[in-house]
């Protein structure tokens, strides 16, 4: 074949080889948003279960009013478990399976930050863990969603839903002793919105890749193996002039100048953002330190019953026998000042106490010491 119909054929199949690539994209996108979960309610193509004390409830996600409760049977566990693999092996989910937890087992405190911690989200809320429930990062399994930004503030508006690793580890066992593989751990009373809904396997390395995804994975793989079949067969390789290759290095050289600056860019934000946290932390003691101290302080035959802690102001309300003495014992505290009553003291004769309402100011570590 002559130079000139080297030349000829090059454009027709650049033409041929876009086309492809056009209605490979398409078809690729199709299949990535049927892989993709639910934005509202539960996953349909997940067996769903909820273990109870002395009960599971198993539902498939196309068929939610018809759910079906398996009794646990101490002397004959392998018959729930066999109950069980029936309905997930009869559904049409390729055996997919997931977790739904109560309310009660689950944590959902919402937390505000920064905007530039966007892009390391999931490291700084485990970072932020213990300021915001009693556990620590590694003591829970956790996911967030974004809920709002505040532009003007440049803050964050994040949703965090975190259960204890022991809780979920408890399920986790059982579900492994019937022989399935849990992929995701939903809340039962998940408000979705225009969210994503929680998987609080999110982010570890228990989540196992779909069977859609893999035959995506797969065809992936081939597509690439035929476009290197292509390039071998079809050498339509031309020589460059001096100029051309000028402009090709020039252009890399200013992307790489570029993806140095942003690098920059997201190393000093990222910096500022280590700073502000540790920052918080050597200020502000724990809610832990902060709930052991009232603890310590109020005498026996007093209890709360509001707590309320809004950046360095706290208020606590409860009953007491005698509400004129805490005010000495809380500013004797090392941790609190400035205690006062916020409302007047009132009687409840139902209880024999009276009523009290106390607001204090909740100390900065620095001036602590």
């Amino acid at each position: 074949m002559s130079d000139l119909d080297l030349t000829r054929l090059g454009p027709i199949v650049i033409q041929r080889v876009g086309a492809f690539f056009a209605w490979w994209g398409n078809e690729l996108a199709a299949v990535v948003k049927s892989c993709l979960p639910a934005r509202l309610g539960f996953d349909r193509d997940i067996v769903w279960i909820t273990l109870k004390e002395n009960s599971a409830v198993v539902f498939n996600g196309r068929e939610q009013d018809h759910a079906v409760e398996i009794d646990f049977d101490p002397v004959h566990p392998e018959h729930q478990a066999s109950q069980v693999r029936e309905i997930v092996g009869s559904s049409e989910t390729n055996g997919r399976v997931g977790l739904i937890l109560s309310p009660d087992s689950v944590l959902r405190p919402t937390i505000k930050l920064p905007i530039a911690a966007a892009e390391n989200l999931r490291e700084v809320i485990g970072f932020e863990m213990d300021r915001h429930t009693p556990f620590r990062e590694a003591e829970v399994f956790y996911d967030f969603r974004v809920r709002n930004t505040d532009r003007q503030a440049s803050q964050l508006i994040v949703e965090v839903a975190a259960s204890p690793r022991e809780t979920i580890d408890r399920r986790l066992a059982i579900t492994t002793a019937w022989g399935l593989a849990v992929e995701s751990i939903a809340v039962a009373d998940d408000d979705v919105g225009d969210g994503t809904p929680f998987n609080l396997l999110s982010g570890t390395a228990s989540m196992r890749p779909r069977s859609s995804l893999r035959r995506l994975i797969a065809a992936e793989i081939a597509l690439i193996c035929a476009l290197a079949a292509v390039a071998v067969l079809l050498p339509i390789m031309q020589k460059r002039d001096a100029l051309a290759t000028a402009r090709a290095e020039l252009a890399i050289i200013r992307e790489e100048a570029a993806a140095v600056g942003d690098l920059r860019d997201q190393i000093l934000a990222l910096s500022g953002t280590i700073k502000f946290l540790i920052d918080e932390k050597k200020t502000r003691p724990l809610a832990v330190a902060v709930l052991n101290e009232i603890t310590r302080i109020l005498p026996d035959g007093t209890w709360l019953s509001d707590l309320n802690w809004e950046g360095s102001d706290l208020y606590i309300a409860g009953f007491s026998d005698q509400p004129s003495s805490l005010i000495g014992a809380l500013e004797a505290s090392p941790i609190f000042s400035e205690a006062r009553f916020h409302a007047p003291v009132t009687a409840a004769p139902e209880l024999e106490k009276q009523r009290f309402d106390i607001a204090l100011v909740v100390t900065p570590g620095e001036e602590r010491q």
